[in-house]
């Protein structure tokens, strides 16, 4: 049992590795993974609505960015204080740009007294192709 799980992990591994074989010469080529950026803001209940403005002026400048495939966040229905933003990159490089533009800070400076709390996830995925 336990080599048929070590055997199954193996092969889940490898099919993530996001390597593709070249059927000339046994080459390997890597291709780039896209980033999915997971981050969770708990806003002051009275900086709802300055939280939405400020963070619709960063995401009109940031999906005019090179490698930025898709950007903004939900709301809770269940607790409208709660929100989940979304990023999703075409590699670190588009990601790490952004990180230094002025909109992006500009943002982090405006929304970090709004927010209580806040919890970020990184995740790299393959791209469908």
């Amino acid at each position: 049992m336990k080599t048929l799980l070590l055997g199954a992990a193996c092969i889940l591994m490898t099919s993530c590795m996001n390597v593709k074989h070249s059927e000339n010469e046994g080459t390997v080529e890597k291709k780039p993974m896209e980033i999915v950026m997971n981050i969770h803001k708990k806003v002051k209940p009275e900086c709802i609505e300055a939280f939405k403005v400020a963070f619709a002026k960063c995401k009109a400048e940031t999906l005019k960015e090179e490698g930025c495939l898709d950007y903004g966040y939900y709301q809770s229905p269940e607790d409208s204080t709660e929100f989940l933003i979304y990023e999703n990159w075409a590699n670190d490089e588009a990601l790490n740009k952004h990180g230094q533009t002025a909109h992006l800070k500009l943002l982090q400076e405006q929304i970090t007294p709004m927010c209580d709390n806040s919890q970020m996830k990184k995740v790299y995925v393959h791209p469908e192709k």
